[in-house]
């Protein structure tokens, strides 16, 4: 089971990236290290609340968000999924929404679920 650390650290890792930020400008903006940046990416540091909390705030990031994992892998929350799914909808433009969409119904036609979701049934 990968540590609490570790994944905080990942997680940070994936939404610096996703807001297209490098350590050192995401640094810059949480009024923080490079090298701190860096270290909490890795595990090899943990943020406190006060810099977590900032670092949340400069990436745009609810914590809900940001705490949707579990260390155990077996163990979802789809409520939670549900709420994270719902919120990055939400925030993207019109040509993204409709990119997702697109995406979702080829994972959905890739499973044989899409039928299952539209209430379509398929002819044999």
């Amino acid at each position: 089971m990968p540590s609490l650390r570790a994944t905080v650290g990942e997680r940070l890792k994936v939404f610096r990236k996703l807001a297209g930020l490098t350590q050192e400008q995401l640094a810059m903006k949480a009024n923080i290290d490079a090298k701190y940046v860096g270290d909490l990416e890795t595990g090899r540091k943990a943020p406190s609340f006060e810099v977590l909390e900032e670092l949340l705030r400069v990436l745009d990031v609810e914590p809900y968000e940001f705490f949707a994992f579990s260390l155990k892998p077996q163990r979802t929350n789809p409520e939670v999924e549900g709420a994270v799914l719902t919120d990055l909808v939400r925030r993207a433009g019109p040509a993204d929404r409709r990119l997702m969409a697109d995406l979702l119904k080829a994972v959905l036609r890739s499973r044989g679920a899409e039928d299952k979701l539209s209430g379509k049934r398929r002819r044999s």
